[in-house]
């Protein structure tokens, strides 16, 4: 490796603290990161709508090098789990960089090639459940089929009230102040993202909500554009189609002449509602896939849990099941064994929710028959039993 002088000459250091990102999913770039110091978490979007860390890298490692040789967009996200120092170098001085320092040359090749195994093999993997002869195979929300009440607000779905709970004063030791630039008007805003070194996981429901001690993450998934108000989860902000721009710069006015919302410092349990339901609003501006709203709603789903409007929580659960079932059974995405196994234990949990014996039962059976994750198909077959002694009949 070249001294940091040298490369200082044909990069730029870049610093970033304990939980900072250098770039997120979704985001366009042209620069490859070299870490001189400290070590990243690499973080992708999960299909159920978690982000999880599939690996970290250290000194001496890079990081950018898909985004910087195929000018397509950032294939996964990138956080410091410590304080780290990173050269980055852009693809007007990647040439430079790699005459002066011809062995990245095969370093960079090397990651290739493992990376273009490690999608191969799990491409073997990859099964699409086989649809009923009864369901159509679109897999597509369209605009006419999700549509709010007219009532309120119009954002609103029927039922939604004023629930007045503030977030508690714990939740400030989990979070800093960040600065983010709209992918649709391309304004500057700030938002309180939050610091993941320090939420410690107490528990995982069989829902797959997870709980941790002191802090909910659930108030501070969704970003918002004061400006705009496009709004989407933080792991998925910056993953806007050029064809979606259009139109929800052109939906911005109606948008705001809905709803009005100023975030507090110390946010509220109705701000955070009004957060999610203007995500759903600018979801289906396009043409979105089920698992789009499904993602939406299982969150709706734990929050009106939370406030205890049973009401809300079961029609929320009846269309997080829906939208759940349809991007299992009709849509066209392509998951691994793994994932595949989550959805379906998910979609076995929401039917269990609805009173849907039938539907548990096939979703249970099929996530168990599937070889994935030893310690996810222990943890299936488990619940399945569980699931089995309290409710007899099935």
């Amino acid at each position: 490796m070249a001294s940091l002088e040298k490369l200082k000459e044909i990069g730029t250091l870049v610093k970033c603290n304990t939980d900072q990102f250098f770039f997120y999913e979704g985001q366009p770039g042209n620069t490859i990161y070299i870490i001189l110091a400290g070590k990243v978490g690499v973080m992708v979007s999960t299909v159920d709508g978690f982000a999880i860390t599939v690996t970290t890298l250290g000194a001496g490692e890079f990081f950018g090098e898909m985004s910087l040789l195929e000018n397509l967009p950032r294939s996964a996200s990138i956080v410091a789990l410590e304080p780290t120092l990173a050269i980055s170098i852009d693809e007007n001085n990647f040439n430079t960089f790699i005459c002066r320092q011809p062995d990245m040359t095969y370093k960079i090749l090397k990651a290739q090639s493992r990376r273009i195994r490690q999608l191969t093999d799990e491409m073997k993997t990859l099964k699409q459940p086989d649809p009923t002869p009864s369901q159509e195979n679109t897999g597509v929300v369209t605009k006419e089929k999700y549509k709010l009440s007219s009532a309120g607000s119009g954002l609103f779905h029927d039922g939604h009230k004023t629930y007045g709970i503030t977030a508690p004063d714990s939740h400030r030791t989990f979070l800093y102040t960040k600065e983010v630039e709209c992918p649709i008007c391309y304004e500057s805003f700030t938002t309180q993202m939050q610091r993941s070194s320090k939420a410690k996981l107490d528990h995982i429901d069989p829902d797959l909500r997870q709980h941790f001690v002191d802090f909910e993450p659930l108030w501070y998934m969704m970003w918002i554009c004061p400006h705009c108000y496009y709004t989407n989860f933080y792991t998925e902000f910056q993953m806007v189609h050029p064809s979606m721009v259009r139109v929800l710069k052109s939906e911005s006015t109606d948008l705001k002449s809905k709803i009005s919302i100023n975030l507090t410092e110390k946010r509220t349990i109705d701000e955070v509602f009004a957060l999610y339901y203007i995500g759903l609003y600018c979801a289906s501006m396009g043409t979105p896939k089920p698992i789009s709203f499904a993602k939406f709603w299982l969150r709706l789903m734990w929050l009106y849990d939370d406030v205890k409007d049973t009401q809300m929580s079961e029609l929320s659960a009846q269309k997080a099941f829906e939208y759940y079932y349809n991007a299992v059974y009709n849509s066209s995405m392509d998951v691994s064994e793994e994932q595949q196994q989550r959805l379906l234990m998910l979609l076995g949990e929401l039917a269990l929710r609805c009173g849907n014996h039938e539907e548990m039962l096939r979703s249970y059976q099929g996530a168990i028959k599937i070889k994935g994750n030893p310690g996810l198909s222990n943890q299936i077959r488990d619940r399945y039993q569980e699931i089995k002694q309290k409710i007899p009949k099935v």
